[in-house]
């Protein structure tokens, strides 16, 4: 009993720690032609994916032929945030007859 007591203080006290550290991130985010304008104009980044969420917003993925990527995710409100970014991206190419249409 003790010992679980010890365990759960100390994951309080942990996350106590931790939420300002948290609350300091932020995600850019801008109305979604300025975003998507800026990734054009900057990075040379044009939409290669997209797909919507249960929650009606719309996750895109942008890339450039440079191998640069930014993962956006649009709110039916027209805001837009770009949720992570990278490089290296390369394109697969699959037999589209053996696509299901169906999530993984």
């Amino acid at each position: 009993m003790k010992r679980s007591f010890l365990f759960f203080s100390t994951a309080v006290l942990l996350a106590a720690l931790a939420a300002p550290a948290l609350a300091q991130v932020r995600v850019p985010c801008a109305e979604r032609a300025k975003v998507v304008g800026t990734l054009h104009k900057d990075f040379n980044e044009t939409q290669r994916g997209s797909g919507l969420t249960p929650a009606g917003q719309l996750l895109e993925l942008f890339a450039s032929d440079k191998g640069t990527w930014t993962l956006l995710l649009s709110l039916p409100t027209g805001k837009s945030c770009m949720i992570a970014t990278g490089g290296a991206w390369t394109t697969n190419h699959t037999d589209a007859s053996r696509v299901s249409g169906r999530g993984a």
